[in-house]
């Protein structure tokens, strides 16, 4: 029999055509020809896309997309051109049309950063879809995860309305990048794991995407996820926020039954589009087998998804081999009910990557199944016994093993059970000053005296049950160090060490625990190396223990992040932080507090790589974390405070900086921080110094550091000298600054922190103090290996690197090398437009050495020319008033940030009149 239709389209050819044909369904014949002609597409798949149009009646109600957009609309030329500016962005290039949304490549004129501006397409806006752009920016601003494209800026625009401004991901559609790579089965497993991950830090901070599918999901070239489009997402907690997905803007394949319904919608909803995307990513197919006449709403509401052996994947006739558990896992994802699927996404996830270690699911079979899933990660040995032994025996000793199994589960619980209640007795006995007879009750006791004697009695009173001491002084250990008692904190933290080092078969959670917080001790001690050991220690411990201990891998991250910045390998401290939100996930209760120290620890490691506009974004996203759900008053609001005022001192926004800084003082004022508040009135003295330096007040600057000195923590003491040796500097005495400046070094060599960029920024900046006052090729040669040293890839962008070529230059140009001075002065431009560093402020300061580099240029070329025919110098002319229209525009960018110049002779010289400028130029500077 004849068939009127064309033949089978494969399935990959399928993927690349029926985006265009659903946007080219709709057009009359005439526009829908000039459209596809205009579409770059190879020769057989414009065949196959012309064959598969000319069945298509454009009358066809079954083909109206929700979201209608017309002939004229579609055809018309992209709404941007490449190299056009829009707001404060140039249009680099297209990246692609949505249902709603088109995408451009573009970069910051400002800063150079590489985004993705995303519009709605035209007419939607009027036609009243101009709130899915305000949603998306609403939900963007609250997610933040590392395999979510990150929000940036959004603009508004007449007849175009909301703009995003989005981090741009460079990758590929999770459906063309399996097409294109043919990955392995464990290869899709692994990326769908990162994909709950993302959609589960997404719940977590209470927003549900609603239109997961292959093309919302980017693969970059180093096999990480990032989740795109947030258009019809939802924010749980917003009563605004409609509870249904509006018009039918879902895509049907991916839709839940309740969106299908016009239900409301949750968590769940994401977990049924998880499944099918599951489905789709193992085998490039549906899971509904729905004909050409039938309907998928039907099979969305009624049917079951079909197993993935049945789709017969596989290279030539051999279909691949799925583990049966992957289809229990996208039943379960699937299920009509929203109540009966997975309760999160992080639960789906366990299940996927069990699946992956050959493990048995969380809601799995009986023995038998779990026996066999054993039997499958350690098939060797499972070999050896059934070769001495019939299948009825190794059944009873599987059976045994797991009883025996069970029993010590059970036993261990029972342990740690009664080790917290003797910890607890022991707490509340220590604490209980009811005995008016006992002598150790006398008078009115301070939490420190309180801590000091529960360390001592920890010693006899718990002599008999060691693990129960251990754990106590464990304990005890974290809280001496959050008050600043050190010494005491390090002891008890060494003795629990000892205790459980000493015991033949100690619990390795409880010892992991112990050598975790002596770590977190050394770090503050700046003893990496002895840090770095223990933690290696007890993440070799945490690995072989079962359970869930999530808390603690938590804090052993956090430590390691906190050795791997300290030594200067900020790029892996950097890493670790990020990871540590979606392992929250794993522990019950209201995270928020501890969620907002993760946001903390992530913006301190970003302004360590001078992502100074990201780092302020963690750090409002940490400071509002916390507020919710503790308060304005709480005060461990000092510490996220003060992170964000080092953000803001780098981007020159020095106003909200003093605002933050007040809020801390009052905090300290009313609700001292019990973690040690004395350091915590050091460091906003610091800070407060650090502003009135970068505002030229070096004398108030310098008085506010006399005043903390004696108070100021270890870890603060390298930059309270680096800033000592800045004002120094500023106030003209060269050599006090280089003697400041090298001891900041040899803190820095004394704390295994040799590679830290501060470290070669003060290395950097003694030499040019050095050849400020007596130029030699020693000092020149140790400048030029403080700069080659932050020349290096995680260092490229750095302010340290900035500022060396900043100082290095001008202190060239003062020596006369007017070369020199121009090629570090235009590294250093490149730079500042790229981080942002100290914002309008470090631009305009910039631009200024630029315009002293030409004109001492021409100066130069002037003097070469002394002995020719004297004719009129247009060049040095201009270069003369190019330079004192930056010195203006300096000196009203100086104004508008409350700052001054760096020295007298500069602010002599911005009020120069052009005439005189020149000479006024040619003075030595003593602040460099």
């Amino acid at each position: 029999m004849n068939s009127t239709g064309p033949p089978p389209i494969d399935s990959g050819r399928w993927l690349r055509l029926k985006a265009h044909l659903a946007d080219l369904a709709e057009l009359a014949p005439a526009p829908r020809a000039e459209a596809s002609r205009a579409l770059a597409l190879d020769e057989e798949d414009r065949r196959w896309l012309d064959k598969l149009l000319a069945q298509l009646n454009p009358e066809d109600t079954r083909l109206k997309a929700s979201v209608r957009v017309s002939p004229m609309e579609y055809t018309t030329a992209l709404r941007w051109q490449t190299g056009e500016i829009v707001d404060a962005y140039c249009i680099d290039g297209f990246l692609g049309r949505g249902g709603m949304g088109e995408v451009f490549a573009a970069h910051s004129i400002k800063t150079g950063e590489p985004v993705a501006l995303k519009t709605l397409r035209h007419g939607l806006q009027q036609s009243g879809y101009g709130h899915f752009s305000l949603n998306e920016q609403r939900v963007l601003q609250r997610l933040n995860d590392p395999h979510i494209a990150r929000f940036i800026d959004a603009f508004s625009l007449p007849e175009m309305g909301v703009c995003l401004v989005l981090e741009r991901v460079e990758g590929e559609p999770l459906n063309l990048w399996c097409q294109g790579r043919k990955p392995a089965v464990d290869v899709r497993l692994a990326i769908f794991v990162q994909i709950c991950q993302a959609v589960a830090s997404a719940h977590q901070q209470m927003v549900v995407h609603r239109d997961l599918k292959p093309a919302n999901v980017l693969v970059t070239n180093d096999g990480q996820i990032k989740l795109l489009d947030f258009g019809v997402a939802k924010l749980l907690d917003d009563g605004d926020s409609v509870t249904q997905t509006q018009g039918g803007l879902f895509t049907l394949e991916f839709a839940a039954p309740e969106q299908v319904l016009r239900q409301p919608v949750s968590a769940a909803t994401d977990i049924y589009a998880l499944g099918v995307l599951l489905f789709q990513l193992l085998t490039d197919t549906s899971p509904y087998l729905v004909g050409t006449h039938e309907s998928m709403v039907k099979a969305v509401l009624s049917d079951r998804p079909r197993s993935l052996i049945s789709t017969h994947i596989g290279q030539g006739s051999n279909p691949v081999a799925f583990d049966r558990d992957l289809d229990r896992v996208i039943a379960r994802a699937m299920e009509k009910d929203p109540r009966d699927r997975y309760r999160s996404a992080m639960e789906m996830a366990a299940d996927v990557q069990a699946i992956r270690d050959g493990a048995p699911l969380s809601a799995g079979g009986g023995n038998i199944y779990r026996a066999a899933k054993f039997a499958r990660r350690h098939p060797a040995g499972v070999a050896m016994t059934l070769m001495v032994a019939l299948t009825l025996i190794a059944a009873t000793v599987f059976g045994m093993y797991w009883a025996q199994r069970a029993d010590a589960q059970a036993a261990h619980a029972a342990m740690q059970a009664h080790r917290a209640e003797a910890a607890n007795r022991f707490l509340i006995a220590v604490l209980d000053v009811s005995d008016r007879f006992s002598d150790r009750n006398r008078g009115d006791l301070t939490l420190a005296q309180v801590l000091n004697r529960a360390v001592e009695l920890a010693g006899t009173e718990l002599a008999d049950e060691p693990e129960v001491r251990a754990d106590v002084l464990a304990r005890l250990s974290g809280v001496l160090q959050r008050r600043g008692e050190m010494k005491r904190a390090r002891q008890a933290a060494t003795e629990a060490q000892s205790i459980l080092a000493a015991r033949p078969n100690p619990d390795k959670a409880l010892y992991a625990l112990a050598l975790q917080r002596l770590a977190s001790i050394e770090i503050d001690l700046l003893q990496t190396d002895a840090a770095d050991q223990h933690l290696g220690e007890a993440q070799r411990l945490l690995d072989g223990v079962e359970g869930n201990h999530a808390e603690l891998k938590i804090n052993l991250a956090i430590s390691i992040g906190r050795v791997a910045s300290l030594r200067g390998d900020l790029a892996a401290a950097l890493r670790v932080y990020e990871a540590i939100p979606a392992m929250r996930a794993d522990i019950a209760g209201d995270q928020r507090a501890d969620a907002a120290m993760d946001f903390n620890n992530i913006g301190a490691a970003l302004v360590m790589l001078s992502r100074f506009r990201e780092a302020n974004t963690a750090y409002e996203r940490a400071i509002t974390l916390f507020r919710d759900r503790m308060g304005e008053g709480h005060p461990r609001l000092v510490v996220l405070r003060t992170g964000h005022v080092a953000a803001l001192i780098n981007l020159a926004r020095f106003d909200e900086a003093r605002t933050e800084l007040a809020r801390v003082t009052e905090l300290l004022s009313v609700a001292p921080d019990p973690t040690d508040p004395g350091a915590y009135h050091a460091l906003v003295a610091l800070q407060l110094a650090a502003v009135e330096f970068w505002t030229g007040n070096h004398a108030e600057a310098l008085s506010q550091m006399d005043a903390f000195e004696s108070t100021l923590s270890e870890r603060h003491r390298t930059n309270a000298l680096t800033l000592r040796g800045r004002v120094a500097f500023g106030l003209g005495d060269a050599d006090q600054a280089d003697r400041y400046f090298r001891e900041a070094e040899l803190h820095y060599e004394g704390s295994g922190a040799g590679n830290h960029p501060r470290r070669w920024l003060v290395h950097g900046l003694a030499a040019i103090a050095r050849i400020t006052t007596k130029p030699t090729a020693v000092d020149a040669a140790e400048l030029a290996k403080a700069i080659n040293a932050l020349a290096a890839d995680a260092t490229r962008f750095s302010a340290e690197y900035a500022e060396l070529l900043l100082r290095g230059g001008t202190a060239a140009r003062l020596r006369g090398d007017w070369k020199s001075a121009l090629t570090l002065h235009q590294r250093c431009d490149a730079i500042l437009r790229r981080n942002g560093w100290l914002g309008e402020l470090g631009r305009a300061w910039i631009e200024a050495e630029l315009a002293e580099d030409e004109l001492a240029q021409s100066r130069a070329v002037r003097g070469a020319e002394a002995f020719k025919p004297s004719v009129p110098n247009e060049s040095a002319s201009s270069g003369s008033a190019a330079c004192h229209a930056s010195a203006i525009q300096f000196e009203t960018l100086c104004r508008q940030t409350r700052s001054q110049p760096a020295c007298p002779q500069r602010r002599s010289r911005l009020t120069a009149k052009p005439a005189t400028s020149a000479a006024a130029y040619s003075k030595p500077c003593a602040a460099s």
